[in-house]
């Protein structure tokens, strides 16, 4: 695989998860409850004869196995705490963008309803209009590439890409 190749596959890592922290987070947090309430009462693989019944060991070994998805939902977080609260705005609606379909010819869905709505909840936050808070093309793919670009350094100092 090349260099670009992998830098490539390492955004699009990163970028679901940015756009997906919502529903990963809420799939985390229904899979761990369902560990730590659940009763296993079958022994552990042990000779015949010698099983052993070690729920909590049990439970702790799944919650292990989640622990990568504990540390990127955790890193999402950080890094959108340290976002200006534009670009925080910016995240939020970019996710929401996610799910609604649109048909235009061109430029990603996405961009119409970033750059709409941005203005709008800018000129509400602002008491002024939207035209004052339109926003280019380039500056929601620049900021974009930049949040993705900056989670993607953090993901790999700490061992999550790769």
């Amino acid at each position: 695989m090349t260099l670009e190749q992998e830098i490539k596959d390492d955004y699009r890592v990163v970028s679901g998860w940015l756009l997906y922290y919502d529903e990963r987070r809420r799939s985390y947090e229904r899979k761990r409850e369902e560990i730590l309430h659940s009763s296993t009462s079958k022994p552990l693989a042990a000779p015949p004869g010698g099983g052993i019944s070690d729920s909590t060991g049990k439970r702790g070994a799944k919650l292990g196995d989640m622990k990568n998805i504990s540390d990127w939902l955790a890193l999402i977080e950080e890094v959108e705490t340290s976002l200006p609260p534009k670009m925080r705005l910016f995240l939020r609606l970019r996710r929401e963008a996610v799910y609604t379909k649109t048909y235009l010819r061109g430029r990603p869905g996405w961009v119409a309803y970033v750059q709409e709505h941005y203005a709008r909840e800018m000129a509400k936050l602002n008491k002024k209009r939207p035209s004052d808070y339109w926003v280019e093309d380039r500056t929601l793919f620049a900021w974009w590439d930049k949040i993705v670009t900056y989670t993607a350094i953090k993901a790999s100092k700490r061992g999550l890409l790769g």
